[in-house]
């Protein structure tokens, strides 16, 4: 499966238009761990191991050269056996981790402006 994202951040007015004359129809809530090894190897490397419900998904950028991107274009493998072809063994290797912490951790400019626009919590400071 190709995934190709966009996030837009809308002002009130936008939201209005965007809303007017829609329906709501249905909520889907779901939970994703997201794991990586403690060197944040998956991550520093735009690769995203998760598990979603019993699925394990991963995500990995078309162009691997960051700069050369024009959006997040990913390839999503959501077959467990391909997935394990690529990574090798989840269970031995992969952890628990926090996208948030390797922020804290790597990036404090970009944790603290996701910080600023209450994307991420005081409690998850």
């Amino acid at each position: 499966m190709i995934e190709v994202e966009k996030k837009f951040l809308l002002n009130m007015e936008q939201e209005k238009q965007l809303l007017e004359g829609a329906e709501f129809l249905t909520e889907k809530v779901f939970t994703d761990i997201y794991y990586d090894d403690a060197n944040y190897s998956l991550t520093a490397n735009d690769k995203w191991l998760r598990q979603r419900g019993n699925k394990w998904e991963l995500k990995l950028p078309f162009n691997k050269i960051a700069s050369e991107r024009l959006g997040d274009l990913y390839d999503e493998i959501e077959d467990e056996n391909e997935i394990r072809k690529i990574l090798g063994s989840l269970e031995d290797k992969y952890v628990r981790g926090k996208v948030i912490e390797y922020l804290r951790r790597k990036n404090k400019k970009h944790f603290m402006a996701l910080v600023d626009s209450g994307v991420i919590k005081p409690e998850q400071v």
